[in-house]
C-alpha cells in the first residue's frame, strides 16, 4: 500500500506543521517560569526579568551580573489523538486493517488540529540594572482533514468520489526579539521599561484545496497551496513597577506592549504542491524529491497573473499578525529560614493579536524550594475556562529544566492535550545588589 511512503507523505502531514499560529499557552520566557507554572513575575531577578518585568531589575535580591545562553522552550498540543497516537497513525500503514481504522476512529470527524509554539532566548545578559537579550519566536498552528489522514493512511481507495479537503488550513510566525531592559528604584517603588524590536521572519498561511476526482480513469489530486510573507519589522514597550512592602515580600505588575506596531512585507510568495493518486504509493524516495522541489519552488506573487488559489489561501494573512498588550501581575513571598518562595499570578490580554499565545487570560501559582545542590520547583495554571497547565522543575548548578502537562478541550468538545519542555543555561553572581 504506503508503506514507508506515508512517512513522507506525513511530512505533509507534520510538515502540514512546519508551514503553519496560537498555541495552546505561551510558552514561559524560562526554565524556572514554567517549573513554577507561570508564576514568576514578582519572582524574576537578573535577566529573567527582561521578558517578564524589568522593574525588578531594581529589587534587592538582583545579582550584580547574570547570564542566560541559550534558552530553549518548545510546547505542542493536539486535538483529537495525542502525539504518542499521532505519531502510531503516520506508521499505520504497517498496521494491520483492523488497527488502522482503530487508529482513524480516533480522529475527530471535523479532522484534528495541531499546535506548537517554540520561544528561544538565545542570549540574554544582565549587569546590575541594565539587560540585553535576543529571542528567536516560532508559533504554528494547523488543522488536517479526516479525508487526508484516510488518504495517508490507506491510500486512494479506488472507486470513491466523496474525498472532501474538511478544514486543512495552517499558519506560521516566526520572529526575532531584540530586546533592552532598564529597572531603577525611584523611593520606595522600582520602576523598570524594556524595548522591543521585532525583527518579522515569516508569516504563512496554508490551505489545502478539494480534490479534483476522476471516477472514469479512477484518480485523484489535490493541492496544497501556502502564500507568505517574508519580512517585517516592529517593536513594543513593556512599562512595569514592582514593589516590596515588608522584608520578604513582592509586588509587580507590567504592562508588555503598551505601545507596540508591527508591519509585515506587503510583497508575498507562494509555492504549492500537487498530490496525485500515483503519489500515494510512490517509494519514498519520490516523495522525498517531492517534498525538496516543493521547499525550493517558491516563486514571487505576480498580481497580474495569481492563480485564485493564492488570493484564497491568502485571505486573512495579516489578520492579528501581531503581539497583544498583556497586564501581568504577581505577588511573592519568600520564607527565609526554610528558603522557600511562593507566587501567585494574574496575565490577561488587553486587546487583540495572536502572537501572544492562546489564552486570553490565565490565573497561576507556584513554589520554589532550595536544598542543598538543587532548586526545586513546581506550579499550576488555568486560563478560568477549563484549560489547566501543571509544571514542575529543577536547577542543578547551571542547568535548568521544566516541563509541563497541558489539557484543554474545544469548542466541539474535543479534548486537547499537550507538553511543554524547557532547558537553560544560567550563569551568576552569587552576590546581589541591596
Amino acid at each position: 500500500m504506503i508503506s514507508r511512503a506515508v512517512r513522507y507523505s506525513t511530512s505533509l502531514a507534520t510538515g502540514l506543521l512546519l508551514v503553519a499560529t496560537h498555541a495552546a499557552a505561551q510558552v514561559p520566557p524560562t526554565a524556572r517560569a514554567l517549573g513554577m507554572g507561570g508564576a514568576y513575575v514578582a519572582t524574576a531577578r537578573g535577566h529573567e526579568a527582561l521578558f517578564l518585568n524589568p522593574a525588578n531589575l531594581g529589587l534587592p535580591g538582583t545579582p550584580y551580573w547574570s547570564i542566560a545562553m541559550p534558552q530553549i522552550g518548545i510546547s505542542g498540543s493536539t486535538a483529537g489523538p495525542t502525539f504518542p497516537e499521532l505519531y502510531e497513525i503516520i506508521k499505520a500503514s504497517k498496521a494491520e486493517p483492523s488497527r488502522r481504522s482503530e487508529l482513524l476512529a480516533q480522529v475527530p470527524a471535523d479532522g484534528m488540529q495541531i499546535e506548537m509554539d517554540a520561544r528561544l532566548p538565545l542570549v540574554a545578559i544582565q549587569s546590575r540594572h541594565l539587560v540585553l537579550g535576543a529571542s528567536y519566536g516560532s508559533v504554528v498552528d494547523h488543522s488536517i482533514g479526516k479525508d487526508l489522514i484516510d488518504l495517508f493512511v490507506n491510500g486512494y481507495e479506488e472507486g470513491r468520489t466523496d474525498y472532501t479537503a474538511g478544514n486543512t488550513t495552517g499558519s506560521r510566525a516566526t520572529f526575532v526579539d531584540f530586546a533592552a531592559g532598564y529597572g531603577r528604584r525611584v523611593g520606595p517603588i522600582s520602576l523598570g521599561v524594556t524595548g522591543h524590536y521585532i525583527l518579522g521572519r515569516t508569516l504563512s498561511r496554508a490551505k489545502l484545496f478539494e480534490p479534483r476526482i476522476d471516477p472514469g480513469a479512477e484518480t485523484i489530486e489535490v493541492e496544497y497551496r501556502e502564500v507568505m510573507a517574508r519580512g517585517g519589522q516592529g517593536y513594543g514597550v513593556d512599562v512595569g513597577a514592582a514593589y516590596q512592602p515588608a522584608r520578604g515580600l513582592t509586588v509587580s505588575a507590567v504592562i508588555a506592549n503598551a505601545f507596540a506596531r508591527m508591519k509585515w512585507n506587503e510583497s508575498l510568495t507562494t509555492r504549492s504542491l500537487l498530490i496525485t493518486h500515483d503519489d500515494f504509493g510512490a517509494p519514498s524516495r519520490h516523495w522525498e524529491d517531492k517534498l525538496s522541489a516543493y521547499a525550493r519552488e517558491e516563486e514571487d506573487v505576480d498580481p497580474d497573473a495569481t492563480p485564485l488559489s493564492v488570493y484564497e489561501t491568502a485571505r486573512d494573512l495579516y489578520e492579528g499578525a501581531y503581539f497583544p498588550t498583556t497586564l501581568r501581575a504577581g505577588i511573592a513571598y519568600r520564607l527565609e529560614p526554610t528558603r522557600t518562595q511562593v507566587e501567585a499570578s494574574y496575565q490577561r490580554h488587553l486587546s487583540a493579536g495572536r502572537l501572544g499565545g492562546a489564552w486570553e487570560q490565565g490565573v497561576a501559582v507556584g513554589i520554589q524550594q532550595r536544598i542543598p545542590l538543587l532548586v526545586l520547583r513546581g506550579g499550576a495554571a488555568t486560563n478560568l475556562d477549563g484549560a489547566t497547565l501543571l509544571g514542575v522543575g529543577i536547577t542543578l548548578g547551571s542547568i535548568e529544566l521544566g516541563a509541563a502537562r497541558l489539557e484543554d478541550q474545544m469548542e466541539n468538545g474535543t479534548p486537547r492535550t499537550g507538553w511543554v519542555g524547557t532547558f537553560g543555561l544560567n550563569i551568576r553572581t552569587r552576590s546581589s545588589m541591596p
